[in-house]
Parts: structure tokens; sequence; C-alpha cells
């Protein structure tokens, strides 16, 4: 029978969809409350997509300097915009949303009983900074610099390296020192006849390279720094609007 033999055709093509289908769903319904990053696009008249989120590639941050002992106290903080190293256009812009990033992320951490964020004294220098921080009754100051940057989009790596400088105010010293970069590949498609897998990276990328290190950073200083248990003061000097940086 032409209808019986046409549906016959038909489930056999459909077979190995709903295998695939099977296979990737199953896991996530059995795992119960367990959290799957991967996502499925699928209908039984097209080839099944899965979706995978990009993440940051890195190393755990190399500690070059540290203090020999942890603080005995609730410290006070002074953040200045990070100086880029390297010819980029627009390097003032980056190395201030680069230094605001990794400031926001700490201010979540409570590192500091005050953290102040001075927009107007970038890009860092260490003598300037510390001048300041004394100027405005800092313990320490801290600065940094964006040694490589890169912004692939959605079609090139992108690319981010940090080295963020702590200094105590009182003295000049340098007491911690950490550098750190972080990769995320371009997106990718790959096709396997029978379904489809693409990665997605974040709708900024460098936002997300920036932030996932400045975690690891600053888990690093929260072994060293008193962490504030009560409300956490937080201060912006300097401009509040500034120019978004473009995507690419």
């Amino acid at each position: 029978m032409p209808y019986v033999s046409e549906c016959v055709s038909r489930t056999r093509r459909l077979f190995p969809k709903l295998v695939l289908i099977l296979a990737l769903v199953f896991p996530a319904l059995a795992g119960g409350c367990a959290i799957v990053d991967d996502r499925v696009s699928f209908d039984l008249a097209s080839q099944p997509v899965v979706y995978r989120d990009q993440w940051a590639r890195r190393q755990p941050p190399v500690v070059h300097v540290q203090p020999a002992e942890a603080a005995d106290s609730e410290l006070t903080a002074l953040f200045v915009p990070f100086r880029v190293t390297q010819p980029i256009s627009d390097p003032e812009l980056i190395g201030y949303s680069e230094a605001r990033v990794v400031w926001q992320t700490w201010l979540n951490k409570r590192l500091f009983s005050i953290m102040e964020f001075d927009a107007n004294h970038g890009p860092f220098r260490r003598d300037r900074a510390i001048a300041l921080a004394r100027e405005k009754g800092a313990d320490v100051v801290i600065g940094g610099f964006v040694t490589y940057y890169y912004a692939g989009g959605s079609e090139a790596d992108s690319q981010v390296a940090l080295q963020v400088e702590v200094y105590d105010t009182a003295s000049g010293q340098l007491i911690w020192s950490l550098g750190q970069s972080a990769l995320m590949p371009a997106r990718t498609v790959n096709d396997y006849i029978v379904f489809a897998t693409e990665t997605r990276s974040p709708s900024d990328p460098m936002y997300a390279l920036t932030r996932v290190m400045a975690e690891d950073m600053g888990d690093i200083l929260a072994r060293w720094a008193k962490t504030v248990d009560g409300p956490r003061f937080e201060q912006e000097d300097g401009p509040k609007a500034r120019p978004s940086r473009p995507s690419f």
C-alpha cells in the first residue's frame, strides 16, 4: 500500500533524530534538579541543533607579590582606572571599563570597608595613585594594567590579560601583584548530518572575561583581607556617565 510504505519510509528517516532527541533529553529528565547547560532546538521536520554556552578559558592567577601575613583589621581602599599598555583605540576608555568591572566584583565580595572608585585619576600611575590615596585617607590603593585586549565578537577569539597591583598607602610598598589572562573562543558550528552543535557567546564577551578574572583574584585577596560582615560602604568619585564600549 503506497500510504503505508510512505509512512514506513518517513519513520525510518526520522528515527535517528528521535534517538538523538531521547539521548539529549533523557539525562535532563533523569537528573531531577540537575542543571543542564546545553539547549536543544528541534522539530521533526528539520535538523536538531544543540546549543552550548561558551565559557572563559583561563589558568589560575599568577601571584607575583603577596603579604606575609593577613590583614588584622578592615581596610579602606581607593581604586583607580587601569593603564592599557598595548597600542589600541580608546585606551583610557578600555582601562576605565576594565577597572570598573574589577571594582564592582570586589565590592560584591566585601573585601574592604570603604572602596572608592575615582574615575578622574587614571590611567594608573603608581606615584600619583599613592599620593591621591594618602590625600583621601585610604589604607591601600588599587590599580593596574591591561596588558592585552582583543574583542573578537562572535567571529574571532576574544582575550583579555590584566595585571592588578595593590599598594600600602603609608609606606608606598607594593603588597599585592596578580596577573591573569582569559580567552573566549569564537562561535563554532559543527554539522554531524543527523544533528548539529553550535556554541553561543555572551552578549559582551569582554565583560564576561574580566568578571571571571576579577572573581578569581578577589578570592585570593579574600584570604588576606578582613572581609566586611556588616553593611558595605561604597563610593564612586568622578563622572557617572561614560561612553559605552562598542561591541564588535
